[in-house]
C-alpha cells in the first residue's frame, strides 16, 4: 500500500479528523492500485523467472526496459495478465468507502482518457465513486478519428449500467496546440521525448480541469497501456499538480490484468479500437510495422 493508502485507511488520528468528514461538500479523490485494491504480488515475478529461466528484475518492469528486448516485454505482460487473480479490495476499504458515501461525501476519479481504457477498474469501484471522465486529446491526428473516440466513450458510459451517474467532460480539440508543443521532435520514436511532451500537455489540462471543477485529485488512465511508462506519467502528474494546487493520484492501471480486461470488455461492447495512440506520428509507425509484418510473410 502506498503513502496515499496509508494516509487514507490507516490514519492514526482518525478520531480527531473524522468530524471533518461529516461536511457534505467534502470532496475526496482516492488512488486505486495498491491503495484500495491489492494489485501487485512480488511473488509473480519470481514464478515467471523460475518458469522461463529468466532474470527479470523489478527495475526492468517498472522502467519498461527489458534489456531492450520487445519480445521479452511482450512475454512478461502476457504472463502477468494471465496469472493475476481478480482484484481484491483491501480489508476495511469497502466499509470506509460506503460510510463516506452514506455521509454525503463526493468521491472522485478524474482522468484524461476514454472510459473504455479504464473501465476494468471502475467497474469494481463505481458504486463508491462519483466518476468524471475528462476527455482531452489534441494529439489525435484528425477530426474524424477524434469524434469517433469521443462518441465511443460516451456510448460506453451509457452501456455500462453504472450504479451512479458517470459524468463526461470534453476538453477543447485543437491539434495545433499539440503540433506547436512537439515541434522539433517529429522524428522521435514512440516512447521518447515527444511522448513526454504530449503527456505533460494533457496532464496539465487535466490538472487545470480538476482545479476548475473543484476536484481535489486527478489521475490518468494512460498507464493502462503496456507501452506507457507509469513512473514517468506519475512524475509529470506530480509536477503539474503543484501549479494548480490540486493533488495527483499515482496509479498504474495495467496492473492486475487491467489491460487484458480492458480488451475483453472492448470485445464485449464491440468498441472501436486502434493500434496507435492517436497522433499522426504513432499512426505512421503503426503503418510501417504493418508493412514490415507483410514483408516478412512474403519473404
Amino acid at each position: 500500500m502506498n503513502s496515499y493508502g496509508k494516509q487514507f485507511i490507516d490514519r492514526k488520528n482518525w478520531n480527531a479528523e473524522k468530524s471533518k468528514w461529516n461536511n457534505p461538500i467534502f470532496r475526496i479523490g482516492i488512488d486505486i492500485d495498491d491503495t484500495i485494491l491489492h494489485t501487485w504480488e512480488p511473488e509473480l515475478l519470481d514464478r515467471y523467472n523460475q518458469k522461463h529461466h529468466k532474470n527479470l528484475t523489478i527495475d526492468d518492469i517498472l522502467t519498461h526496459d527489458f534489456n531492450g528486448d520487445p519480445t521479452l516485454r511482450e512475454a512478461w505482460f502476457e504472463y502477468f495478465y494471465e496469472n493475476h487473480d481478480n482484484l481484491k479490495i483491501y480489508e476495511h476499504c469497502r466499509e470506509v468507502l460506503q460510510k463516506l458515501k452514506n455521509n454525503g461525501h463526493s468521491l472522485y476519479i478524474v482522468t484524461s482518457r476514454p472510459l473504455s481504457l479504464k473501465n476494468q477498474t471502475e467497474k469494481y469501484l463505481e458504486k463508491y465513486f462519483d466518476l468524471t471522465v475528462f476527455f482531452y486529446n489534441p494529439n489525435i491526428d484528425d477530426n474524424i478519428e477524434y469524434r469517433h473516440r469521443v462518441e465511443e466513450a460516451k456510448r460506453l458510459i451509457k452501456e455500462m449500467n453504472f450504479e451512479n451517474e458517470v459524468k463526461f467532460i470534453e476538453g477543447d480539440y485543437d491539434p495545433n496546440i499539440f503540433y506547436s508543443r512537439i515541434k522539433g521532435y517529429e522524428n522521435e520514436k514512440e516512447g521518447g521525448k515527444r511522448c513526454d511532451i504530449c503527456f505533460e500537455l494533457r496532464l496539465h489540462e487535466a490538472a487545470k480541469a480538476a482545479a476548475d471543477y473543484g476536484f481535489d485529485y486527478f489521475t490518468t488512465s494512460l498507464t493502462i497501456s503496456p507501452m506507457k511508462n507509469a513512473n514517468k506519467l506519475c512524475e509529470i502528474g506530480e509536477e503539474v499538480a503543484k501549479e494548480y494546487n490540486v493533488r495527483y493520484l499515482p496509479s498504474d492501471f495495467k496492473k492486475k490484468n487491467g489491460y487484458k480486461r480492458s480488451v475483453d470488455l472492448s470485445k464485449e461492447h464491440n468498441l472501436y479500437r486502434q493500434d496507435y495512440c492517436g497522433c499522426s506520428f504513432s499512426k505512421r509507425e503503426s503503418i510501417e510495422r504493418a508493412k514490415g509484418r507483410e514483408k516478412q510473410m512474403f519473404d
